[in-house]
């Protein structure tokens, strides 16, 4: 995966876990697997950007907050 994708997991990851909702939870609301949310957040495979837009409603963050997290490299 490329670093623009690597950037992008470690935002969600941190923000995940700033929420204090696991892997599993972030799963069930974005109405997927806990395996494909797993290799997401691992930087396995890169997120979708309707993917990043969910994952922002599910935590109650803004899609800004999560975009400034991947720049900041968190």
């Amino acid at each position: 995966m490329g670093k623009f994708a690597q950037a992008w997991a470690s935002a969600v990851k941190s923000a995940v876990a700033s929420a204090g909702v696991s892997g599993s939870e972030l799963a069930r609301r974005l109405g997927r697997a806990q395996s494909y949310v797993s290799l997401r957040l691992n930087g396995r495979r890169a997120w979708t950007l309707d993917e990043l837009d969910q994952i922002a409603r599910a935590l109650g963050i803004s899609v800004d907050s999560l975009m400034e997290r991947a720049r900041s490299g968190e």
